[in-house]
């Protein structure tokens, strides 16, 4: 079965779609319950908040990528929720001007330490980010690595902020499959935007 151009959700139970490829469908919301899927081949589909319950996933593939490893993966819901970074930095004001006023940031709360510096905590969407002048994270602020936020509408994004910025590397399609830009924030820090691409 070739299923194309299906632009609705559906609700599809006890169904054995063995060996169907699903092209340039909608897919969104869509709920699957008790289902054959082996070898089923998903391209160019918009999975958003598709349930799939008691399914048969062996060698079924989402553009070419085999997923039955990775759905029996999941089954382990992990330990760890959310990434937090900490940043040190030399000027709180200075810092804090540009995470809000340049990346859209939200400062949720600033106060003062016990050793005379201070910390914030930032907010975008459902990112964290803390800021601190704390001395227990080292002299200068330093980093070796880089930050990468992955991002809806990178391309709008770069549009509206690349006068803003120091650009390390601009907007370009890596071969790795990502849309993005990188920057270097007051601080020195490097951060990457990135949407992945087909």
């Amino acid at each position: 079965m070739k299923i194309t151009n299906l632009r609705e959700p559906i609700e599809v139970s006890d169904s054995n779609l063995a060996g169907s490829s699903f092209d340039n469908v909608n897919l969104q919301r869509t709920t699957f319950v008790n289902i054959n899927f082996s070898d089923v081949r998903f391209n160019d589909v918009n999975m958003t908040n598709v349930r799939i319950n008691a399914a048969n996933t062996t060698g079924m593939t989402i553009n070419d990528v085999d997923v039955s490893a990775l759905v029996h993966a999941c089954t382990h819901p992990g330990r760890f929720e959310a990434l937090m970074p900490v940043l040190r930095v030399g000027d709180m004001q200075r810092a804090i001007d540009w995470y809000t006023g340049v990346l859209g940031f939200k400062l949720l709360w600033r106060r003062p330490d016990d050793g005379g510096t201070e910390n914030c905590m930032l907010r975008e969407g459902p990112l964290t980010l803390m800021l601190s002048t704390g001395l227990h994270l080292g002299g200068k602020p330093s980093f070796t690595g880089t930050l990468y936020l992955n991002m809806k509408g990178v391309a709008a994004f770069h549009e509206s902020i690349k006068e803003k910025v120091d650009i390390l590397w601009p907007l370009e399609t890596m071969e790795y499959g990502t849309l993005e830009f990188g920057i270097r924030d007051p601080d020195g820090y490097t951060l990457a935007f990135a949407q992945a691409v087909r």
